[in-house]
């Protein structure tokens, strides 16, 4: 290394020479520590990402999951409701038919209980 003498006794060129190449020292060092610097910024970079990638990856697999179940949903509502609206349709059918059945059974108990005694008693 070089021998540092005391500023006093040096010249004017071994001063500017000492400076400069402590200057270049302090440039090198600047250098790696960048260099350095900028490869974990580098790997800090690459890792974010990486995860940001996992995270998204994920999201858009819960996203098409939730899509597939609400899909699948709305086919089960649908069915329900068309099971529902043929249930409804022979509920009121059946209740038609009761409501006639229960016309026809009024009508002959009235014949029962006004007619045929009437025409008895004549």
């Amino acid at each position: 290394f070089l021998q540092i003498k005391p500023f006093c006794i040096m010249s004017a060129e071994e001063v500017a020479y000492q400076s400069l190449t402590e200057a270049d020292k302090t440039h090198e060092e600047l250098l790696k520590t960048i260099d350095m610097f900028n490869g974990n910024m580098t790997s800090k970079s690459e890792n974010i990402h990486h995860l940001v990638g996992e995270k998204e990856d994920k999201f858009k697999k819960d996203i098409n999951n939730l899509n597939d179940f609400i899909t699948s949903s709305q086919q089960k509502l649908t069915d329900l409701t068309n099971k529902y609206m043929i249930q409804q349709r022979d509920n009121t059918e059946s209740e038609t038919k009761i409501n006639e059945i229960n016309f026809e059974i009024n009508k002959l108990n009235d014949a029962k209980t006004n007619i045929l005694p009437s025409k008895l008693n004549a």
